[in-house]
């Protein structure tokens, strides 16, 4: 006959001790934090390839690439107003978009 457990309030069946060790806990709290870290670390040179003096320890670029962020933003204005001219012309279009990538037909 094996022993009981060890819980930890002594008696009642519950939770074992050193169930979840010290590495399991460290690196779960790890992985859940790397998201956040890397978009915070991302967000200085985010805003300066985008021409946005956020911090000052970030240097703007120099002219040929400081037109970039400008360009980007009116590329994606541009695609905007495309998608609202076939949405008013014909919104099968935009629909059929959404279904590009079900795999129902094969």
């Amino acid at each position: 006959m094996p022993a009981p457990e060890k819980t930890v309030s002594g008696s009642a069946p519950g939770l074992r001790r050193d169930a979840i060790g010290l590495r399991e806990v460290l690196f779960q709290s790890i992985t859940d934090m790397a998201p956040g870290a890397a978009i915070a670390a991302s967000v200085p040179a985010g805003a300066g390839l985008a021409g946005i003096k956020v911090f000052s320890f970030v240097t703007p670029l120099a002219p040929p690439l400081s037109y970039m962020g400008p360009g980007v933003a009116g590329f994606m204005v541009l695609g905007v107003i495309y998608m609202l001219y076939l949405y008013r012309t014909n919104p099968q279009r935009v629909a059929d978009v959404g279904l590009v990538h079900l795999d129902e037909g094969l």
